[in-house]
């Protein structure tokens, strides 16, 4: 069984673990988050809500939850989605058949999970998937050395800390026989008690405490052909979730929010996503931390080797199953492989800037600085047939259309992805101050990618201005309000908390996340991590993990 990279140990034990393999504690932070929009961007009316809408979520696709005793049914209620991902979608369900008492319960449960694992904890679904366990005396550090572990912050996507994982295992059809083509499994772990907060997300990941939430895909040969990749998440602690939050605005419910970016479509018949795909990490626009042995340098063999596994294993599949043939060519121009029948991605080849699809050869600034970052991923995943950054010239004969979902602030359409896209100047760091990396026609930087791509498409007087509005109006629209910790502030959603906006983890949702709302003279507060192990404790020298020592939590 191939094991590559990315294998986490058991949440439950993580805290404990790292402290004792990483030799201390860190004394709790308040770190500003990284905000692009320090003076305006734009807020979109949603968020992550494409494949999250009725009769899966509310219109703004936010889960809904399903009342005691109520069966929904699609036709009838937006609380469908929270009742599938609780008793029927995969890996909720156990048991033959569904449950009885749900919608549509007969049909399609024996393909879900045919041998009746137990997957209601992130170690059993690894143990499922055949991630190895830490070894005894084994440090943190050589347990992500032997397993190929990578660390990473995803800047331009979701703004957290990442540790991402994969494993391929053998399947067995309904009579318990093995299927000779491999299945593959993934997680991603996400840190970051704010979002956006690089440098506390990745300082978390390196050490392997204080998770936020662990993402799960999984490409299962026995189940029915073009249903074979489907999702979960787990919380904090390890414990099976139907619904995650990647953002400010609240959680969604499984498996919407991710077929968002993974594409597919749901069918509540079989229970299951049909027609969803891997993401392979785009190596070039992630953060890296800076110390051995997660420098990007130390780490291009281990994105390597795990961008080959999926490559490879959908190839195995027939190709077309676990990537799109965008993203196959995509992985090909990333490591300079030439040949388009390639069946690998060999060891030692490097990821690099030159690596730009063929179809975009003649627009290699727009690609590199638009729409790499910002647009490829997701769509080179959506879809095989209707993809608007295919190429450059199937983008241009767009444009109009694509303008149209620039202004009306759709697109991108994660929430850290468009206030970047809005808000970060073109230089090495995204700030004013930064060095340029691609200049406007009065050599100053770019002060958004929004700007170079607009008058780059439209030829037209050099536009590159700051953002002018219309920014947020209400609280609402930066953040949930019960615990986003952010605050519309003049026009500009800030971090901020009071009366009218709590913090990260105040209602519990968020398992150990803990921050406090700090005053200040100002009337607007600030959201201040607490309670846990290296944190100060909580109002009244509550500490949620270890003993209150002198102020700290150890």
């Amino acid at each position: 069984m191939r094991r590559h990279g990315f294998v986490h140990l058991a949440v439950a034990c993580a805290a404990v673990v790292a402290l004792l393999v990483n030799g201390g504690f860190r004394l709790g932070r308040v770190d500003a988050a990284t905000n692009w929009d320090t003076v305006v961007t734009p807020v979109a009316p949603s968020y992550l809500n494409l494949r999250t809408g009725p009769p899966f979520a509310d219109r703004n696709g936010l889960a809904t939850v399903a009342p005691a005793g109520l069966v929904p049914t699609p036709s009838t209620s937006s609380d469908f989605g929270d009742w599938e991902a609780r008793y029927n979608y995969y890996p909720a369900t156990r048991l033959l058949p569904c449950d009885g008492g749900t919608f549509n319960s007969a049909a399609g449960c024996e393909g879900v999970n045919p041998q009746g694992h137990d997957l209601s904890t992130l170690i059993a679904w690894q143990a499922r998937f055949g991630f190895p366990p830490l070894q005894p005396g084994e440090s943190l550090a050589d347990y992500r050395k032997r397993n190929r572990i990578a660390i990473y912050y995803n800047e331009s996507e979701l703004g957290l800390g990442r540790e991402m994982g994969c494993s391929t295992f053998t399947d067995y059809d309904n009579q318990g026989k093995p299927i000779a083509t491999p299945g593959l499994a993934c997680f991603v772990t996400n840190y970051g008690e704010a979002i956006n907060d690089r440098k506390g997300a990745l300082e978390d990941a390196v050490e392997g405490r204080r998770v936020r939430n662990t993402l799960v895909i999984s490409y299962q040969p026995s189940l029915p052909s073009g249903y074979g990749v489907n999702f979960g998440a787990y919380d904090g602690n390890g414990l099976l979730m139907n619904t995650a939050a990647l953002d400010y605005m609240g959680i969604r419910p499984l498996p919407g929010i991710c077929m968002n970016c993974h594409g597919g479509t749901y069918d509540a018949s079989k229970h299951l996503v049909q027609g969803a795909r891997f993401l392979p990490v785009n190596v070039l626009e992630v953060k890296y931390p800076d110390d051995a042995p997660y420098t990007k340098a130390e780490q291009n063999e281990t994105f390597r080797s795990g961008h080959d596994l999926i490559y490879r294993t959908d190839g195995t599949a027939g190709g077309g199953v676990l990537l799109t043939p965008a993203q196959r060519e995509w992985l090909r121009a990333l490591y300079g492989v030439r040949d388009p029948g390639a069946a690998t991605i060999p060891p030692g080849s490097e990821a690099g800037p030159a690596g730009i699809p063929s179809g975009w050869a003649k627009a290699g600034d727009i690609y590199r600085y638009v729409i790499s970052p910002y647009c490829a991923g997701c769509h080179n995943a959506l879809s095989e047939t209707n993809n608007p950054v295919a190429s450059w010239k199937g983008f241009k004969m767009r444009w109009d259309s694509q303008k149209a979902t620039i202004d009306n602030f759709s697109m991108p359409h994660a929430q850290a992805t468009l206030a970047k896209f809005w808000g970060a100047h073109l230089t090495d760091d995204g700030s004013a101050g930064g060095r340029a990396v691609l200049v406007a026609k009065d050599g100053s930087a770019w002060k958004s990618a929004r700007n170079f791509l607009v008058s780059s498409m439209e030829h037209g007087p050099d536009m590159n201005p700051a953002y002018p509005g219309p920014g947020c109006t209400d609280h609402a629209q930066c953040g949930d309000v019960t615990d986003s910790g952010r605050m519309c502030v003049n026009g500009s959603c800030q971090d901020g908390c009071g009366d009218e906006v709590g913090c990260p983890g105040s209602t519990g949702r968020a398992g150990l996340n803990v921050q406090e709302c700090r005053r200040a003279s100002s009337g607007i507060g600030l959201c201040v991590s607490c309670g846990r192990i290296g944190q100060p404790p909580c109002a009244g020298g509550v500490c949620n993990e270890g003993t209150n020592v002198n102020g700290v939590c150890l």
